[in-house]
């Protein structure tokens, strides 16, 4: 919690579990995904929407699966067009739900007591809000909340606010993630795990749960048996090498190492379909070796538990866009969203040597740009030109509304202060479960909405919002300024 002591746990239906994440940017308001937040269902939103306002209206309440809700409209003005647009103001009547912070384990008694609880006064939904399902179906919209809680959570001594980026911080950069997401990731009801980077088949999934295997080599062709097995060529890959490309004349042939280089006792798996091509997966069966992620404890709890993960990369603006543009399903959206995309090119590791069918020796190729050249046009992985492929950590379920956020010292104080850049969405690629390979995970951009939450706060307490270093030096550069002018006007 010293690491992140701006983080909440959140349920909408008051369980005492936590369904996402958030973030407290004052005492009393967090920052999470919308689509925690669903009280009214996805189908006919509109129409649910509507119903839930006149009912308000008339003096009513609005029942929705298990909820009594209040619902009006909160106006606002587009910072962008200066346009006034209706946000969707939600009371949740009952259950009321709640959010904990200061807890580091949901499912330990002794945690959870220890941290601190308020139920939920308000949801504020964007006028444009994402309206759910795996994809951006044809609206896209943005996919942020804003909850304001009924008590302020003061309590702890530990605890401090999340700041705000202003519009023009640099989000592009390495940062932290944070989140009680489950700890192994799932497909319904069984357990799915990783493969690492030093097989064929990169950050994929393994056909079944328990399905690493340790009594036997990978598969391996021929070609690689005699390549390894030769006095004058390596026996396995080189040290810094992930495979070998062995060329013979146009046709490449891929070696791995018969052991797994991250333990040998993780062992390799059967895998489930080729997702190098995003635009063009396939269901063929391959293999890869284990990662940590198939040998994890199972006497960890699965989800409620906060886990940091430090070093992560945010891509750059031009190939998250790409990246984006190609999980919409219908090429378009009505608005489009404003994104971050987290992970990491990977670039390929690989030796390259050609075999002489003349002589019926291998040579090595030690041409840096000979190599590149081969593995960018003959790499099986490399239908995206990226010279690799984009690994992501992942965020799993629970982890929704949690952070994307760097860190600062403070510009006059010397403390360290905690900015939070964007919150999580989810994975868009068709891999799905938690990130894997080209499967950046779509974390919301906060500082294009940093003026719309001010609004939504209220001038009052927006005060209380604390800002990147940068931001706030140029507003208390500004009340300098202003102070001095009405100084100069008053002694004119």
């Amino acid at each position: 919690l010293e690491e992140a002591p701006f983080i909440v746990a959140v349920n909408i239906e008051g369980q005492s579990y936590s369904a996402c994440t958030g973030m407290l940017i004052t005492t009393k308001y967090v920052i999470s995904a919308a689509h925690c937040t669903e009280y009214l269902p996805r189908e006919e939103n509109e129409k649910h929407n509507k119903k839930c306002i006149q009912k308000t209206q008339n003096g009513e309440r609005y029942t929705a699966g298990v909820f009594s809700l209040e619902c009006r409209i909160l106006w606002t003005t587009d910072s962008n067009t200066d346009q006034e647009i209706r946000n969707l103001e939600i009371v949740p009547v009952h259950p009321k739900g709640k959010v904990w912070v200061g807890v580091n384990d949901m499912n330990n008694i002794q945690s959870f007591l220890s941290g601190e609880s308020s139920t939920i006064k308000r949801v504020v939904r964007h006028a444009r809000t994402y309206k759910g399902g795996n994809n951006y179906g044809s609206f896209g919209g943005y996919d942020t909340t804003i909850i304001e809680l009924d008590l302020a959570l003061t309590k702890l001594e530990y605890f401090q606010q999340a700041c705000l980026p202003g519009p023009s911080f640099d989000d592009i950069r390495e940062g932290k993630l944070a989140g009680y997401g489950k700890y192994f990731r799932d497909s319904w009801d069984k357990k799915v795990c990783q493969t690492n980077r030093y097989g064929k088949m990169k950050f994929h999934y393994c056909k079944n749960e328990n399905a690493c295997i340790t009594d036997s080599p990978p598969p391996s062709s021929k070609v690689c048996d005699d390549f390894f097995n030769r006095a004058d060529t390596p026996d396995t890959v080189p040290e810094d090498k992930e495979e070998i490309m062995i060329m013979n004349g146009t046709k490449p042939f891929f070696c791995f190492g018969k052991e797994n280089k991250e333990n040998k006792d993780f062992g390799w798996c059967v895998t489930q379909g080729d997702y190098y091509d995003p635009r063009n997966t396939k269901k063929r069966k391959s293999w890869g070796f284990c990662s940590n992620d198939c040998h994890l404890n199972n006497n960890e709890a699965s989800a409620g538990v906060l886990r940091i993960v430090d070093h992560v990369r945010v891509m750059q603006e031009d190939l998250c866009n790409m990246f984006l543009k190609r999980s919409l399903p219908h090429g378009t959206v009505k608005w489009l969203p404003k994104i971050l995309c987290v992970g990491k090119i990977n670039l390929w590791s690989t030796a390259v040597w050609n075999y002489n069918k003349h002589t019926g020796s291998f040579e090595n190729v030690d041409d840096v740009d000979k190599v590149d050249k081969l593995v960018s046009k003959h790499h099986f992985g490399d239908a995206m030109g990226l010279g690799g492929y984009i690994a992501s950590p992942g965020t799993c379920s629970g982890d929704s509304g949690g952070p994307m956020y760097q860190e600062e010292k403070h510009w006059r104080y010397g403390s360290k202060k905690y900015v939070v850049t964007g919150s999580v969405s989810g994975g868009r690629g068709e891999l799905g479960y938690c990130g894997g390979i080209d499967n950046p995970v779509h974390y919301v951009r906060l500082k294009f909405f940093a003026r719309w939450i001010v609004k939504v706060m209220g001038f009052e307490e927006a005060k209380k919002i604390c800002w990147d270093n940068a931001t706030e030096k140029k507003t208390a550069k500004r009340w300098k300024e202003k102070k001095q002018k009405q100084k100069e006007r008053k002694h004119g």
